[in-house]
């Protein structure tokens, strides 16, 4: 090889394979004093073992405490883990794709990482009464409620309107009172409630317990209310009490 001259790859490669086997490989060895070329071909060959099918994957490890939310945070996201292991410092193993939470040399969980800020939830992993909490969500309630009947799809329709989270809860348990009494009466019980103006779970329960879905509901017409309410509330009271009587009269 003169100075300046260029060589492809190819034939640097074919270069270095001949300096290896003619010229490194055949030299005696100063620990050894033997040719490695001929201790591989004679004992290093045979020992030889295929290249694992799956490049090597580099991962990182985290040491992370389990929230009272039943999630540890690593890596810019966070992941669920059962919650009986709250409160325990776990180690995490996070690849490109995985993550891996270890208690102890034990894998308690694994997820798919996410992406920075966001997280991954398995409702399994809440106790019993919170994980159905978190995973009935509004649509599903919706849903659900559409099938009991116009009335209670109202009744939730209006209830998430008012306040989305802060009402869920008692739109589960408006759903829950059809177990007990069926959609039928639960629907008749959500009108009732609609007519009177508080659709709320202690109001519907409350027409449930007492029999009040089987009673007929007296509407005074807003008409009337409106025009008396403007004469003084007299007038409003005179309204009301005539229509009472004509309703049970």
């Amino acid at each position: 090889m003169t100075p300046g001259s260029t060589l492809s790859l190819e034939e640097i490669n074919k270069a270095l394979e001949q300096w290896c086997l003619k010229v490194a490989g055949m030299r005696i060895h100063g620990t050894t004093r033997l040719r490695p070329l001929e201790v591989f071909l004679s004992v290093e060959k045979s020992a030889l073992q295929p290249l694992p099918r799956d490049p090597f994957e580099i991962a990182t490890w985290y040491r992370a405490k389990v929230g009272d939310d039943c999630h540890v945070y690593v890596a810019s996201g966070g992941y669920s883990v059962p919650y009986q292991y709250r409160g325990k410092v776990l180690d995490v193993r996070v690849t490109n794709n995985l993550v891996q939470c270890f208690l102890e040399h034990e894998l308690v969980k694994t997820h798919l990482q996410v992406g920075k800020g966001k997280r991954s939830t398995d409702w399994n992993d809440y106790p019993p009464e919170k994980g159905v909490f978190f995973s009935h969500t509004p649509d599903w309630c919706r849903a659900r409620a559409a099938k009991m009947g116009e009335a209670v799809k109202e009744a939730v329709e209006n209830l998430l309107a008012d306040h989305l989270l802060h009402h869920l809860r008692q739109v589960h348990g408006i759903l829950r009172l059809e177990e007990k009494y069926g959609s039928q009466r639960l629907n008749a019980a959500c009108r009732r409630a609609l007519d009177f103006g508080d659709p709320g779970y202690r109001t519907i329960k409350t027409i449930l317990e007492k029999g009040l879905n089987q009673q007929a509901v007296m509407v005074v017409p807003q008409a009337v209310v409106a025009k008396a309410f403007l004469r003084g509330p007299k007038e409003l009271f005179a309204h009301v009490t005539e229509a009472k009587e004509a309703f049970h009269g």
